[in-house]
């Protein structure tokens, strides 16, 4: 005989009280996610709907470049700054120049592609469909190619592998 199992008859009048608790992820934990979530773009099939790829995309994009800035500085000022930040993709980029001086990842029509999906995705026009009606009626016309999204977010994801998704140890 196996243990008891409790049902939702057995719980009714139970009140259950659970705080919010705060974690931090790991910038190998970031990154891996970011490389997940490429992948998962890279794999969406061809009836999915289209918001999904954009929202893998900039998620894979955030997650990148927020893992690289804080394997440098994982300090909790600079987790506070990231997440003021919030979602804006070209900000995020901001940081990662500063956190990584030298040649850019980027060129400048990368960077058109960031400030062309930057409002939607920081707005989470991308995930509730708010802001983005528009742009679906136009058949996505102001969004960059998703193609162009692909390629960003390649970029990015060949630095995290070319780092080793920063594992550090």
């Amino acid at each position: 005989m196996g243990p008891e199992r409790l049902t939702m008859s057995d719980m009714s009048g139970v009140v259950i009280n659970a705080e919010a608790e705060d974690f931090n992820i790991t910038p190998f934990g970031q990154a891996r996610m970011s490389n997940g979530l490429f992948h998962c773009a890279e794999t969406c099939r061809k009836d999915d709907p289209v918001l999904l790829k954009y929202l893998l995309y900039c998620l894979s994009i955030e997650f990148g470049l927020k893992a690289a800035i804080l394997s440098i500085d994982g300090s909790e000022k600079k987790e506070k700054e990231l997440k003021s930040i919030s979602h804006n993709l070209v900000d995020v980029y901001e940081e990662f120049c500063l956190a990584f001086p030298g040649p850019r990842i980027l060129d400048a029509a990368d960077l058109k592609v960031l400030e062309r999906i930057s409002p939607h995705f920081a707005g989470k026009g991308l995930e509730y469909i708010t802001d983005v009606k528009r742009e679906i009626l136009r058949a996505y016309k102001d969004f960059p190619t998703i193609e162009d999204m692909q390629t960003v977010s390649g970029k990015i994801n060949k630095i995290l592998i070319r780092n080793k998704f920063f594992m550090r140890g």
